[in-house]
């Protein structure tokens, strides 16, 4: 998928261009998850704590 690149105490990762392209689509599928699931949180941490 890319290679990594040691910078002392921090690697660097170089995506190929067709994986840094299906990172950036995933990332805007959070933002979307994120509207719409908006104020439901709440709900999902009392389920998750019963």
């Amino acid at each position: 998928m890319g290679q990594t690149q040691d910078r002392g105490s921090e690697d660097i990762v170089v995506l190929a261009p067709q994986a840094a392209e299906a990172a950036a689509f995933f990332d805007s599928l959070g933002l979307g998850y994120q509207h719409a699931f908006e104020g439901r949180k709440t709900s999902q941490i009392q389920a998750a704590s019963a």
